[in-house]
């Protein structure tokens, strides 16, 4: 489901079931999913993060090196395979490259490790063909988080279900673009060098320089310095995205996709405000509250009404709201949540991820997810566990202990990318390193906002576009935060797009796998009338 509304006539327009995929390619050039509060509703609320902040946070870090290649201890592993996909109904040709690239460390000296890339480009074309032609480079987050979702979303091959088969994805933007996926150091099958600590690319600024030469390399390599060129970051890799757009204007980027974009406000009020939502919308899909069984979208979008109006004023007041005030929204807000409402006066009317996913659903002796709050598990079942280990929407928390565990090979995509693509390595290809995650040492706190540093670098090159999408039942990432952080970024309005999923961080599952990939089909197409 999608929702977009037409920024020169008002009209909002929600999407559903088979109509999507059509509507979509007609109206995602007008796409701003809310607008803008009212006037004066939030004006004492300043944004946590500005510019100025954010340069301040880096002020002692030096600009990045100008691109020097380095060469490595030997020559890197290339595996190239021929390929065919049918899309749209046409056969298109491609080559699959599973490859090495050697990088320097963060002094920019020497390479310190190895970064490999799956990447998908399509044959046949002319030499004025591919120049033109927009390459993606593909990232997921974590910290230590591989590519592993993306490629199932986009990639030409993408699993068979659950078991280890893998089948072809129609779907694949492939058509109209190149797609390049990456995985950081300590990720995929990306390793510090022999005797290198991968933990000096463990840190944001370090991370983000990665990308950077990874990206310049991969261009000249590949003859690809004259294509248009996009960043798609998810979850944390739209905080990397962001931090690339603030190191210069060198990349000469087109657009920037930011799927389940971080940054939640800080304060006593916005946060609670901005996850309200998707509480509302989590707690109808589990059939509690006064919108049981209703439709997503419209609980949604009532809960945005409720919580930027009648509730964020409530909160406003802090203990200066009336006693028969506070108790007649805790009443709304339990009819809205299904939670008791003595348990939200408790919360003084504010309830964090936590209060949210271990009471909605206690009465049956289960939680609900983080990344995916359809998701359900046991609560004995996560109890004591920090954070990943306790989401059951990740899987892990049920059978692992509560300390980053050592980095788990993912065997079935180890042998896809050794098997039918050749890439031959004695390395298992790490799908998710949580100990990268405990380990990385951020310069900004986990309220950074990335559009804001996309803002400024949209200002200073008039052909950059943004493209964000989210999911109404992601409580890592809520979606009414994106679009608020949005709405005070300043950025370009009719070069930014918007798009919400019924789904959680990964808004490409499910039967949005199609709409999804339309959508990016969409926002690359140099041909797409206003954008």
């Amino acid at each position: 489901m999608i929702k977009f509304q037409d920024q020169q006539h008002g009209r909002t327009t929600i999407l559903h079931g088979r109509h999507r995929k059509a509507a979509l390619l007609a109206a995602l050039p007008a796409v701003a999913l809310f607008s803008a509060p009212a006037p004066g509703q939030m004006s004492d609320l300043r944004p946590p993060y500005s510019i100025s902040d954010i340069i301040e946070a880096n002020k002692n870090a030096p600009p990045p090196a100008p691109y020097v290649e380095v060469t490595g201890p030997r020559a890197p592993q290339v595996a190239v395979t021929d390929h065919r996909l049918r899309v749209g109904g046409r056969e298109i040709r491609y080559k699959a490259t599973v490859a090495e690239t050697f990088i320097p460390g963060p002094e920019n000296k020497e390479a310190e490790a190895s970064l490999v890339t799956i990447a998908y480009t399509r044959d046949g074309l002319t030499s004025v063909e591919r120049a033109k032609r927009p390459v993606l480079f593909i990232f997921n987050g974590g910290p230590g988080a591989s590519s592993t979702p993306l490629q199932g979303a986009l990639s030409p091959v993408i699993r068979d279900g659950a078991g280890d088969g893998y089948k072809e994805n129609p779907a694949s933007p492939l058509d109209v673009a190149d797609l390049v996926f990456f995985d950081p150091v300590g990720s995929g099958f990306s390793r510090a060098l022999p005797g290198k600590s991968p933990e000096q690319f463990w840190s944001t600024r370090a991370d983000a320089q990665s990308v950077r030469y990874l990206m310049q390399n991969w261009l000249k390599k590949n003859g690809r310095e004259t294509s248009p060129r996009y960043l798609v970051g998810e979850s944390y890799g739209t905080s990397r995205a962001g931090h690339i757009s603030g190191m210069g204007e060198d990349l000469n980027l087109d657009g920037i996709v930011l799927v389940s974009t971080t940054g939640m406000p800080s304060g006593q009020d916005m946060p609670f405000v901005l996850s309200f939502p998707t509480f509302a919308a989590a707690a109808a899909y589990h059939g509690k509250g006064s919108y049981a069984s209703q439709d997503p979208q419209k609980v949604f979008d009532e809960a945005v009404a409720f919580a930027r109006g009648p509730y964020l004023s409530a909160l406003m007041e802090g203990d200066e709201l009336p006693a028969e005030r506070r108790d007649a929204m805790a009443a709304d807000m339990a009819a809205r949540l299904g939670l008791p409402k003595a348990f939200i006066l408790e919360k003084n009317l504010r309830l964090g991820n936590y209060d949210f996913m271990l009471n909605l659903l206690k009465d049956q002796g289960d939680r609900t997810g983080q990344l995916d709050a359809r998701a359900k598990g046991a609560l004995k079942d996560y109890a004591g566990n920090q954070p990943p280990y306790d989401d059951p929407s990740m899987g892990l928390g049920k059978s692992s202990p509560n300390t980053p565990q050592k980095p788990a090979a993912n065997p079935a995509h180890t042998a896809f990318l050794t098997g039918q693509l050749g890439f031959r390595t004695g390395e298992g290809y790490i799908g998710l390193n949580l100990g990268m995650l405990f380990a990385f040492k951020h310069s900004v706190d986990f309220g950074y906002r990335p559009v804001d540093t996309i803002s400024a670098l949209m200002k200073k090159q008039p052909k950059l576009r943004l493209l964000m999408v989210g999911g109404i039942y992601d409580i890592t990432t809520p979606f009414y935060a994106a679009t608020y952080n949005l709405a005070h970024a300043n950025v370009p309005r009719d070069r930014t797009s918007v798009i919400g999923f019924s789904a959680g961080h990964e808004v490409y599952s499910d039967d949005n796998l199609a709409v999804f990939n339309d959508a990016i089909r969409k926002f690359v197409t140099p041909a797409a009338p206003g954008m």
